[in-house]
């Protein structure tokens, strides 16, 4: 293939923006870990026709996405997001928020899902030195612009 130029896209916690809820939580991202958006369903699916000698894909209408972002465990990034977490029951229409990702660097596509809830809370973990958190967010409808 001529001319094609395949690109590596790689992560330095200074390039890129994350606001969940309104706020900007990208300080103490951890810089030896990933951000991993992971979509819950393929952009397409084969459906087989009745003869099974043929079929066609069918676009699938799920934007779902889990959302995994690490932050070093003395980050007052965590101290929001335990707030935000425990805050939510489920019931009220403040635990479903807003979350954009971007790489300001221009790497990575910019993300945007208006359902968002954080699905789990990181382990407490109890050491003699710094780690980072693990925080995972489900996005009900998480888009690439």
């Amino acid at each position: 293939m001529a001319g094609y130029k395949p690109q590596i896209y790689t992560y330095a916690p200074a390039d890129v923006e994350i606001v969940f809820d309104g706020e900007i939580i990208t300080f103490g991202l951890d810089p030896d870990s990933s951000i991993t958006v992971k979509r819950n369903a393929k952009k397409y699916s084969y459906v087989p026709d009745i003869s099974g000698q043929g079929g066609a894909r069918l676009l699938t209408s799920d934007n779902s996405a889990i959302i995994e972002v690490n932050f070093w465990q003395n980050s007052s990034v965590n101290s929001i997001l335990f707030k935000k977490y425990r805050e939510d029951d489920g019931q009220n229409i403040g635990s479903i928020s807003s979350f954009t990702f971007k790489d300001t660097a221009g790497g990575m596509a910019y993300q945007k899902a208006n359902n968002v809830w954080i699905s789990a809370s990181p382990d407490t973990i109890y050491q003699d030195s710094i780690t980072s958190l693990k925080w995972e967010f489900t996005a009900s409808d998480l888009t690439t612009i």
